[in-house]
């Protein structure tokens, strides 16, 4: 008798009981996958530049919503004159509106005891009339000037183009006034006292 155990060819082993059936395994290809267009490093610099543009955009933002020391202003610095006043310049923009160190119509946020020197440049004479109010629409001096500021030239209660006027936020300040034009309504803006 043959001891079928003893022959692998015929597919069994020895201490089997039972034969076993050898099955052939498929050839396994292995394809290399095709290389893209973008490789890693292009990936990783879009990445850095995307990464690069939003922390400009973040600094720019961080930079334009805060207020810087007294005047919220975007475009220029406050200037410190040697009598220690904070010297803000008022020019009126192409559009017809009062801008303060380059920035239009900003909202002053000026604190008290600090002593402000704002310079009128930009037009010729008195084709605008600087001045503070009690009402935010201007063009209407004699009614609504702010008492409080001394420090216009002789005989005025406005500044004019190559004009100053200097004066300290004191306590007899209210908390919120405006700048105004005598002469033309709604160029100006808000004065907040902090």
């Amino acid at each position: 008798m043959t001891d079928y155990f003893a022959q692998p060819e015929f597919g069994y082993t020895y201490g089997a009981q039972e034969p076993v059936e050898i099955i052939e395994q498929p050839e396994v290809v292995v394809q290399e996958k095709p290389k893209t267009k973008y490789s890693g490093w292009w990936i990783a610099l879009i990445v850095l530049l995307v990464l690069l543009v939003v922390g400009i955009l973040i600094a720019l933002f961080w930079q334009w919503s805060g207020d810087t020391d007294d005047v919220k202003e975007r475009t220029s610095v406050i200037i410190t004159n040697p009598t220690g006043a904070r010297v803000l310049t008022v020019t009126v923009t192409p559009s017809g509106v009062f801008a303060i160190n380059g920035v239009s119509q900003p909202t002053l946020n000026l604190s008290r005891g600090q002593t402000y020197q704002f310079l009128f440049q930009g037009t010729t004479g008195c084709t605008f009339e600087f001045y503070f109010a009690t009402m935010p629409t201007g063009g209407d001096m004699a009614a609504s000037a702010l008492s409080n500021i001394t420090g216009y030239p002789a005989g005025q209660k406005w500044i004019c183009a190559g004009q100053s006027v200097t004066f300290t936020v004191d306590a007899s300040y209210p908390s919120q006034f405006f700048y105004a034009d005598a002469l033309h309504a709604n160029i100006g803006g808000v004065v907040n006292v902090v």
